[in-house]
C-alpha cells in the first residue's frame, strides 16, 4: 500500500503489509502503484487513513477503524502545553487515544508557536482528519481521491 506523507509531498510511504503497520519504508516515486491514503509518523508510530471498497479506514498499530460508520467520532485537542491529544470513539467508548508532541514544538526558534491556531489542520494529520470527518461530503471527497 502506498501513502502520501502528510505535509511532505512528494514523499511517499510504502506500507508493505497493511496488517503490520510498523513495517514501512519511504519511497521517492510511485512506480505505477496507486496512492490510496495519507500517513504520518507520530511518536515513532505510523498512523494513516486510506480508502478501500468505498470506505475510509484509519489504521494505528493493530487497530483499524471505519470512519464512514455513523457512530464513529474523532476529537483533536491541543492545549498550550504542546501535547496534542487525539481520540477515536464510538457509542461504546474510546476505541483508542494518542498523545504526542504538537507540530509547532519541532519548529525552529523564532517560528510562531501555534497554540491551537487555525494552522493545525495544515500541519497535523490528525487535526486535518478530525476536520474532514465533520462532514459527510469531506469524507466522500477523501474516499474518491484515494480510490
Amino acid at each position: 500500500m502506498l501513502l502520501e506523507k502528510f505535509n511532505d509531498y512528494p514523499k511517499l510511504i510504502n506500507v508493505g503489509d497493511e496488517l503490520e503497520s510498523s513495517k514501512y519504508t519511504y519511497v521517492d516515486e510511485v512506480g505505477g502503484e496507486v496512492v490510496t491514503g495519507v500517513g504520518d509518523i507520530l511518536e515513532g508510530e505510523l498512523i494513516y487513513f486510506y480508502s478501500s471498497n468505498g470506505k475510509l479506514l484509519l489504521r494505528y498499530r493493530n487497530i483499524e477503524t471505519d470512519l464512514t460508520e455513523p457512530d464513529i467520532s474523532l476529537s483533536f485537542n491541543q492545549p498550550e502545553d504542546g501535547v496534542s491529544e487525539f481520540k477515536v470513539s464510538n457509542r461504546k467508548g474510546i476505541i483508542f487515544s494518542l498523545k504526542y508532541d504538537a507540530w509547532w514544538k519541532s519548529k525552529p526558534a523564532g517560528s510562531p508557536a501555534g497554540f491551537g491556531s487555525s494552522g493545525d489542520e495544515d500541519e497535523d494529520l490528525l487535526a486535518y482528519l478530525t476536520l474532514m470527518s465533520q462532514s459527510e461530503n469531506r469524507l466522500q471527497h477523501l474516499i474518491q481521491k484515494y480510490s
